[in-house]
């Protein structure tokens, strides 16, 4: 892949515009032709871009050992009642290592 097209991957379509009067920046109307009559006004305007995705985390697992104590931590004669605490537990632990 040419750097070229690399670029072209991770440019963006513009979603909005917007035109710089009385010292601040304010949304242009997607409108008749409210754009073309502001540039033509001499009016400075730009494109508004969505922001980029969200990078993705990598997701932070249990270690054996962690794996371990939780095997461990199953009562000998398990019961249903038994599961449901356990399972919040290692849910617990996950969000705690993954936030």
């Amino acid at each position: 892949m040419t750097d070229k097209e690399a670029l072209a991957q991770t440019e963006q379509e513009p979603c909005g515009w917007q035109f710089y009067q009385d010292g601040k920046w304010h949304n242009g109307m997607e409108t008749s032709n409210h754009r073309t009559n502001t540039e033509n006004a001499g009016i400075p305007v730009r494109n508004v871009y969505p922001p980029p995705p969200a990078a993705q985390r990598t997701w932070v697992g249990l270690t054996d050992e962690e794996k371990q104590e939780w095997v461990d931590a199953i009562p000998r004669s398990p019961q249903s009642r038994h599961f449901m605490p356990l399972i919040n537990a290692i849910e617990s632990d996950l969000k705690e290592k993954n936030t």
